[in-house]
């Protein structure tokens, strides 16, 4: 495969049952039960996200306070180094 530019972002891949992240040559060895998808940098930093517990999308935390049976929230760190923490 051919390199993306650094800002396309970063490639993730995503088991598409259990929504947990693999890796994306996983990912591409079984497409037909994983995703892969892009994460821009950038895009947050710290705070909260919310996960649809079937699907493994990310969705609003205002949509998933309102369904908290099927989904869950998310701590984001702001990134960089964990160490010392």
């Amino acid at each position: 495969m051919s390199s993306k530019k650094s800002d396309a972002g970063t490639r993730i891949g995503r088991d598409a049952r259990t929504g947990e992240f693999i890796p994306v040559r996983e990912a591409i060895r079984r497409p037909a039960t994983t995703t892969i998808e892009t994460v821009h940098p950038g895009g947050g930093g710290a705070g909260r996200i919310g996960r649809d517990a079937r699907t493994g999308e990310f969705i609003p935390v205002r949509d998933a306070l309102r369904r908290p049976a099927t989904t869950t929230i998310e701590r984001r760190s702001g990134g960089g180094s964990k160490k010392g923490r």
